[in-house]
């Protein structure tokens, strides 16, 4: 028996099959000159090559299997950077900050899921501008589609074995082999995906046997390390020495959970009350997990919800929302940062804004600390039912505000403007080649004076970097009562648009910005009289899907492409 492979219909290789102990294999090597290779799709092309392996007696075929495989080298650079330990994915050689999110199972039922919800989803996630997913080990190894359409997008996969939140009994023979062959069946069976990265123990035991109750052990080990620390990686090992093996999630430094080395779940802020403005405090090197929950899209609270059971601690809210005193946090988080709210409409709305700024806040604190943090992933993409929670998505792949805040501050390239120490920093991160850019900067008060503007031409913005632009003294300005407004420019035409709200609105309202719109053909354009805090357009009772819940000035007029039918426009003001 010999087994034939071909690349893209031509013959490559010819091998013997060889008879081992436990099976039958093939081996061999072969250089190939040009090997195009594959690349996640913010770096280059995510190149497929068609494999083929025939599988022959005496010269005839009698099975062949065909398989879409792209060629890369990956790794992780785990280097001392001044702070602890480096944590920064390298794909062929190129260093990439990874943008992404976390990924729960699609569906509750999973037989009700289609191919169709994978594409839509991860096409979703890449028009968002992320390059990471993270299969949480609380889920499921997911259905081929979901990691051949990550191969296909080029979105990275970080990939962990299903073992969360818990002790494991592998003291017990059975239950370690047992184990054991489902960790060696999945690396097996997915190995040849090159979106699949790095290959990781559990979700959060490793940190539990420290810092929470998972104090059980059987010949001085915890139970489940003989797995995470002794047999996952001699299995990895053997079967797919190519890629990373990580114990657990978070991992890393003198504790498992620690900002020194590895990745790290941020759960202080949201989970342990803290305000998410003390993102800006953190110095992870790779934040595997941190999030803020929302309502779901007003359309989907009423798929599940009656008018009279719309209180947040209604029987039917309490039960769509799983985190203990969840709705209680979401009220702490808009009442500190929008002033007391009891309209439910406009606590839905509220939580859905409150979340977007959460996590843009971490977002971009994270990427301007470029490569010291090397990756974010929220918690999380996707939803398996209609749900207040932690997802950018809901349930039936509404985007929340999340969403589209996702789509700016994951944007290759992006203009942020921080407040420290009395002085605005201005700053220009570019994921992309060396390019060069210009940039303006208004700050306005929310009653519609332009307090200050300044004009950047022709920045020099070099390839993978981090740039401080200016750094503004604004000792003289009343910083807590207004909004900046970031225009980054190419060529005379806007590439992205960014906002930095540094008003307190518990103690200085929104004005009504007087937003009026106009039709030119199938364009709408926006425009409005004072600052317009998350824009939410929507047409015929959905969201406009290429952009919404964005911040709209006086100086610029808004144009949404190819919008027809029922509008309506609202913004924070009318939920205040």
């Amino acid at each position: 028996y010999n087994v034939e492979i071909l690349f893209n219909g031509n013959p490559v290789i010819t091998l013997p099959v060889i008879a081992s102990l436990e099976n039958y294999k093939f081996e061999g090597s072969k250089r190939i000159e040009n090997l195009k290779l594959w690349y996640p799709h913010d770096l280059g092309e995510s190149y497929l090559y068609e494999v083929e392996f025939k599988l022959k007696e005496n010269k005839e075929v009698i099975y062949s299997e065909k398989k879409k495989i792209g060629f890369r080298i990956v790794r992780v650079v785990r280097e001392n950077d001044s702070e602890g330990e480096s944590f920064i994915f390298e794909i062929n050689g190129r260093k990439i900050f990874a943008k992404g999110a976390n990924w729960i199972p699609a569906e509750n039922i999973l037989s009700w899921l289609k191919e169709s919800d994978y594409d839509k989803l991860l096409k979703m996630a890449k028009e968002s501008n992320m390059n990471m997913l993270r299969v949480w080990g609380g889920g499921l190894y997911e259905d081929p589609t979901f990691y051949n359409r990550c191969d296909e997008l080029g979105i990275l996969v970080w990939q962990d074995f299903m073992f969360a939140c818990a002790e494991y009994p592998d003291h017990i023979d059975w239950f370690r082999k047992l184990a054991n062959e489902e960790v060696r069946h999945q690396v097996m069976k997915l190995r040849h995906h090159p979106s699949i990265v790095l290959w990781c123990g559990n979700n959060e035991n490793n940190w539990g046997f420290e810092e929470w109750d998972y104090k059980l052990k059987v010949d001085g080990k915890n139970l489940g390390n003989r797995l995470y620390l002794e047999d996952f990686p001699k299995i990895c090992a053997q079967e797919d020495p190519s890629r990373l093996y990580w114990p657990s999630s978070p991992y890393g430094g003198s504790r498992a959970n620690s900002s020194e080395a590895g990745d790290r779940h941020v759960w202080e802020i949201w989970s342990g009350w803290q305000d998410y403005k003390y993102y800006t405090w953190d110095t992870s090197k790779f934040v595997s997990e941190f999030g803020f929950q929302a309502a779901p899209d007003p359309k989907t609270i009423d798929f599940f919800a009656e008018d009279n059971e719309k209180d947040i601690f209604s029987p039917t809210m309490l039960n769509h929302n799983k985190q203990v005193e969840g709705p209680e946090r979401l009220l702490r988080f808009i009442n500190r940062h929008y002033g007391l709210i009891s309209n439910f409409d406009s606590i839905a709305y509220l939580t859905q804004l409150n979340q977007a700024e959460a996590i843009k806040t971490g977002v971009e604190h994270w990427r301007s600390r470029k490569y010291k943090t090397a990756g974010t992933l929220y918690w999380q993409i996707n939803d398996s039912w209609p749900v207040f929670s932690w997802a950018s998505i809901d349930y039936f792949k509404r985007p929340k505000a999340l969403y589209f805040y996702t789509k700016r501050f994951y944007n290759q390239l992006l203009a942020i403007a921080k407040n420290k120490d009395e002085k605005v920093i201005i700053s220009l991160i570019n994921d992309g080649i060396k390019t060069e850019l210009d940039l303006e900067f208004q700050l306005w008060s929310l009653d519609g004076k332009k307090l200050m503007q300044k004009e950047y031409s022709n920045i020099k913005t070099p390839e993978d970097s981090v740039i401080t632009v200016d750094q503004l003294n604004i000792s003289n300005i009343d910083l807590d009562n207004s909004i900046a407004y970031l225009i980054l420019k190419q060529n005379g035409k806007i590439i992205i648009e960014n906002h930095e709200l540094f008003a307190d609105l518990r103690k200085n309202k929104l004005n009504d910005p007087q937003i009026t719109y106009k039709k030119d053909g199938n364009n709408l354009i926006l425009s409005c009289e004072k600052p317009a805090l998350g824009v939410n357009v929507k047409v015929n009772g959905e969201n406009y899907s290429q952009d919404n819940f964005f911040a709209l000035f006086p100086s610029y007029p808004k144009v949404l492409n190819n919008v027809e039918g029922e509008i309506s426009i609202k913004s924070t003001f009318d939920y205040l």
